[in-house]
């Protein structure tokens, strides 16, 4: 007896190392946030203004942009005629103790991290499952040690020039940072529009 596996409403996370635009993105980045001052004394952050605009990450926002764009496409989205483009890009700065909590990105339609600065005992990102009624029912997990079907949460641990995209409906958050030394990343909401809005060119 052959069972038939229909795949109803996935949820993916993708990541691809992309060493090459660490240089150029920090030094945008570290421009932005410039001489802020830590925010939160118990758990010290800083966050930089808008850097989408920033000729100077033209390669980095053409790529990726393309690939959300291509992403969305993948997932069966009608990307025909339509433009990817960033609708915010910010640098995010964790000191000490310091994370983020659980949250989404509504209004846009894809999110994304790229790590910059990454401190041995630095935050992991956790994603979880957005279904609720899944997340009230079944029993536990099997192993905690793989992602499977049962999984109601993982964590991606950072690395230096490690792109991550997913859909803005999963939730996501920031474990507290361990180590002296920061932790920095930029973080990004990318739409679709039927006009280019942007520094980029995509589908």
């Amino acid at each position: 007896m052959q069972l038939e596996t229909i795949l109803a409403f996935p949820t993916h996370v993708y990541t691809i190392e992309k060493p090459e635009f660490i240089n150029t993105v920090k030094q945008v980045a570290m421009d932005a946030l410039g001489d802020k001052p830590l925010e939160n004394p118990i758990y010290p952050f800083r966050m930089s203004g808008p850097m989408q605009e920033d000729q100077r990450l033209f390669d980095f926002a053409k790529f990726t942009a393309i690939t959300a764009g291509n992403i969305l496409t993948d997932q069966g989205y009608a990307t025909e005629g339509m433009g990817a483009y960033f609708e915010s890009m910010w640098c995010q700065e964790h000191h000490k103790h310091s994370g983020m909590d659980q949250h989404t990105h509504p209004g846009v339609l894809m999110v994304g991290f790229y790590f910059l600065d990454v401190p041995p005992e630095t935050s992991a990102v956790t994603f979880y499952d957005p279904r609720p009624g899944k997340v009230a029912t079944g029993p536990g997990e099997r192993s905690g040690d793989q992602v499977t079907y049962a999984s109601p949460a993982f964590h991606l641990r950072p690395a230096p020039g490690l792109l991550v995209f997913t859909n803005s409906w999963l939730p996501h958050s920031f474990t507290r940072h361990a180590d002296d030394a920061p932790l920095r990343f930029i973080h990004f909401n990318i739409g679709l529009t039927e006009h280019i809005q942007s520094n980029v060119e995509v589908i």
